[in-house]
């Protein structure tokens, strides 16, 4: 690996991390079939502050870095089958099956 960690640590690193992941998708979903979540969805920084991953600056103003999580996790539950992204309106919303 190159990385001089002993190969136990990479693996309970990586069991952490899958479990925050599925914990963070779980919430998401969640949000998104909330029976008061809007028809239309809801946007991506809508939903990282609904569940706590965008936090506020000292100035008052959300990091646009932060979005980045929530983005990438949207993306693969889309990949999963589990959300739709409208492209006009920047929403998420559960896909309907």
């Amino acid at each position: 690996r190159g990385d001089n960690l002993p190969s136990d640590m990479h693996s309970e690193a990586y069991e952490k991390s899958q479990a925050g992941i599925a914990q963070i998708k779980s919430a998401i979903y969640d949000v998104l079939a909330n029976p008061e979540t809007p028809s239309e969805g809801l946007g991506n920084s809508q939903i990282g502050k609904m569940i706590g991953i965008y936090h506020m600056s000292s100035s008052g103003k959300i990091d646009k870095h932060l979005g980045h999580v929530s983005a990438s996790l949207l993306h693969q539950l889309k990949n999963e089958q589990i959300v739709d992204y409208n492209e006009n309106s920047k929403k998420w919303s559960l896909k309907s099956h």
